[in-house]
């Protein structure tokens, strides 16, 4: 007859596998995007957004010049654009002119079928170049916002492991030595001498008084 295991220890089982399996990271970060780790450093995420948008700038400068063939075959779009940038508000002249930028961009997609497409995909590029350069990912508070905004990169940074100044000075650096030396003695066994109460732990035979501790005796 086959065995089951209990319910019980099937819900432990996979309890406790859920420490084997990695911290779940957004499928849409800047990390991915950019191609580096969640440890990296603000330096290195600043190169990586150079990178990135400069990638994204000759994208759309390619883009751009596309466009500008195609508005160059169309008389009259040029300058409709420019009329159109400067307008403001809904007028009848304005849709009119409306109409008219209709008719002349049906000519710049009988030459170029894609011309809309590009254009879009150029104002989508501009705009993501400017957010990312908006977000300062290259100093550490701009990562360090982006980083909280976005778990659990957050617990993913790497401290430095700089040692305390306080540990630099060489009578901190004595007792610290002291005591190692002590507690090494202590646990096998042999006896350990101490210059204050501050070098020990335990008082359970201390038959000495102190003044600040026990007063006037």
């Amino acid at each position: 007859m086959a065995r089951f295991s209990s319910a019980k220890n099937i819900k432990l089982a996979s309890r406790c596998s859920l420490f084997d399996l990695p911290l779940p990271l957004p499928s849409d970060s800047l990390y991915r995007e950019m191609d580096l780790e969640p440890s990296a450093t603000a330096e290195e995420v600043g190169w990586a957004v150079k990178i990135l948008n400069d990638k994204r700038q000759a994208a759309k400068s390619q883009l751009d010049d596309d466009i500008k063939a195609t508005v160059a075959r169309v008389p009259g779009l040029s300058a409709i654009y420019d009329e159109l940038s400067g307008a403001s508000g809904a007028s009848t002249g304005n849709e009119r002119k409306l109409q008219k930028l209709s008719e002349l961009e049906n000519r710049a997609l009988d030459i170029d079928p894609g011309f809309k497409e590009k254009q879009r995909k150029s104002k989508e590029l501009a705009e993501k170049i400017d957010a990312l350069n908006a977000l300062d990912l290259g100093k550490l508070a701009g990562l360090a916002k982006y980083d909280e905004m976005h778990p659990p990169y957050i617990l993913m940074k790497l401290a430095p492991a700089v040692r305390d100044e306080f540990l630099d000075q060489p009578r901190t650096l004595l007792w610290l030595l002291r005591r190692e030396i002590s507690r090494f003695l202590e646990n096998r066994g042999e006896p350990s001498a101490y210059l204050n109460d501050l070098d020990r732990q335990d008082f359970t035979a201390d038959f000495c008084p102190n003044q600040i501790l026990d007063g006037d005796i």
